[in-house]
């Protein structure tokens, strides 16, 4: 249910940093400091040591936000001393561009390369995925990320391997980003009753689009200790395709075949509206009203299992139509 109508990008840009509140508040400061951006939600992960900021603007406006939060990267974050349980190459790992209402994919593409531009002049290889992509290999964000910052070097004297913006060696202490133009995405963390990081890789595994499961999905499983929760890690790449209760009852099947279970689960950024109606629907068939079945969706997927969920927040339709994120 799309509720806005001018030409909007959002973007969703995941730094390699969690633990350091000061590193954590010049990249906000960079962001709310471009006129026109809105920002819509930080999720911060210690255990990953990742944080993920979601904001919205016009192109031009979250085109410049993004470039000033890449340069306060590039100076802030040290790739070399970066320990976490997230999968990355870089300082930002990952900016996706991502069109709302009039915005197509082409001012999104657009995006992508204005920041790919930017941090290949200060010598950050750059790659493009998804709907950028510049070649067949390079769409999945998981096979940019193959072989992780520790890799780089390597991976990137191989022809295929050729940056798309900058030069084909890391840069000394930001190492490389993946940035494109891409659909909604869903990312979310499904917890298991018991805490057993061996079974949450095999039902990633199992579930995963590229081992033959269920399609537009990408999962890993990991271990939160900080969290007390061991995770099978989702991002839907077509959340309007693959429904969030199918991935969650998947899920809960094989951790009961396995003598465990599902405890809830753990949003990461925001949700669309009707990725939460449908599911809401599928455990309440008979009910109708709109509150109603998002309340439903929420307390059978447990998205409130470890820190509250609100709706007005976590919902990107509700988010854009609500005053700006509180800065803490």
């Amino acid at each position: 249910m799309v509720r806005w109508q001018e030409p909007l990008l959002e973007c969703v840009p995941n730094f390699s940093e969690g633990q350091d509140p000061a590193v954590l508040e010049a990249l906000q400061t960079a962001i709310l400091a471009v006129p026109g951006v809105r920002l819509l939600h930080v999720d911060v992960g210690a255990d990953a040591n990742r944080t993920v900021f979601t904001f919205a603007g016009t192109p031009t406006a979250v085109t410049q936000a993004a470039i000033a939060a890449a340069e306060v990267a590039l100076l802030r974050i040290d790739m070399r001393k970066h320990v976490g349980s997230h999968p990355r190459i870089g300082a930002l790992d990952v900016c996706p561009f991502v069109p709302l209402g009039a915005a197509t994919l082409q001012d999104a593409r657009q995006a992508a390369h204005a920041l790919g531009d930017r941090l290949g002049a200060t010598g950050v290889p750059v790659w493009l995925y998804e709907d950028s992509a510049t070649a067949p290999h390079r769409s999945k964000l998981s096979d940019c990320r193959k072989g992780e910052y520790e890799g780089l070097t390597q991976k990137l004297t191989r022809p295929e391997w050729k940056p798309d913006f900058g030069p084909p060696v890391p840069h000394p202490t930001a190492g490389a980003t993946v940035t494109g133009a891409r659909g909604l995405l869903v990312a979310w963390n499904i917890n298991l009753k018991h805490r057993d990081v061996e079974l949450a890789r095999r039902i990633a595994g199992a579930i995963r689009e590229k081992n033959s499961g269920l399609p537009g999905l990408r999962a890993i499983g990991w271990d939160q200790p900080k969290l007390g929760v061991t995770q099978v890690s989702c991002n839907l790449t077509r959340p309007d395709k693959l429904a969030l209760h199918t991935v969650y009852e998947k899920v809960r099947q094989l951790a009961l075949d396995a003598g465990n279970d599902v405890a809830g689960s753990e949003p990461i950024g925001l949700f669309p509206l009707e990725a939460l109606l449908h599911a809401g629907r599928y455990y309440a068939p008979q009910q109708r009203e709109e509150t109603a079945l998002l309340h439903t969706a929420i307390h059978e997927l447990g998205l409130d299992s470890l820190r509250p969920f609100d709706p007005e927040r976590k919902i990107v339709e509700n988010a854009l139509a609500n005053p700006p994120y509180p800065v803490a």
